[in-house]
Parts: C-alpha cells; structure tokens; sequence
C-alpha cells in the first residue's frame, strides 16, 4: 500500500505541475489579479502541496496495519463526479457558462445525496448567479 500511495503523490505532483506550467502560459504580467492563469496557477500549486502531503502521509505508512479499501459505491459516485466535470467543460462551449454551470451544480448536488427536485433546482439557480455575478461584476472576467 505504501509503494502505492507514494506512485499515486507522484502521478499526482506531475499533473499539479504540468498544471503551473501551462497556466504560467496563461498569465498576463500587466494585471495578475485578473489574468485568465492565475486561478489554475494557484490550483496547480495546491495540487503539488497537498501531493507532497501525500507523498509523506506515504513515508509514516505502517505496512502491517490493514487499509480500508474503496467500496463499489464510493468509486461510482467518483467517477460520476469526474465525469459530469469533463461534461460540464465540454457543454460549456456549446451553451456557455450559465446553462452549464446550472446542470453541473444539479448534477453534483444529486450525486452527492441531495433528493429534492425544489432544492436541487434552488440551488442549482442560486448557485449559478452568483458564480455568474461575482466573475462577471465583482471580478470583471469575461465568462464564456
């Protein structure tokens, strides 16, 4: 388990760099704060950080001590969110930002055990406006 979790801090550390390496690509030195880079610069750097805790959460390992292994439940509900992410970006070119952000923050919300339609439906709405209005007034970023 302990070779595992260290190839996985790996994997992990290498996709947080190719993230800080293409968004560096990304940044526009004249006005960082508002630079299309600088949010998946910031990601990438959280992605290496947590992948080195990772990496020594690995080193402490006790090999002898049973792990806990992923129910079938748990690594469906993963890989729904996973995909209904590769989704939500692949939609967002052809409806743009609004429409899918409403679908990826309903999907999301039952995915992770939300049931009532009213809810889902409030939240999807609520959510979406004010990820819509903070980005397009309060940070004046174009959305797409």
């Amino acid at each position: 388990m302990k070779k595992k979790q260290i190839i996985e801090s790996l994997v992990l550390a290498m996709f947080g760099l190719f993230l800080i390496i293409e968004s560096v690509k990304l940044l526009d030195m004249n006005n960082i704060a508002l630079s299309a880079g600088l949010f998946p610069l910031i990601l990438g750097v959280l992605i290496v950080l947590f992948s080195f805790a990772l990496f020594l959460q690995a080193q402490r390992l006790d090999d002898s001590v049973p792990t806990r292994k992923l129910d079938r439940i748990a690594l469906i509900k993963c890989v729904s969110m996973t995909v209904n992410c590769i989704v939500y970006v692949a939609l967002m070119k052809y409806i743009t930002f609004l429409p899918s952000t409403l679908v990826f923050i309903a999907v999301a919300s039952f995915l992770v055990g939300e049931r009532t339609w009213w809810k889902l439906l409030l939240l999807s709405i609520a959510g979406s406006v004010f990820i819509f209005v903070a980005f397009k007034y309060g940070l004046h970023v174009y959305l797409p």
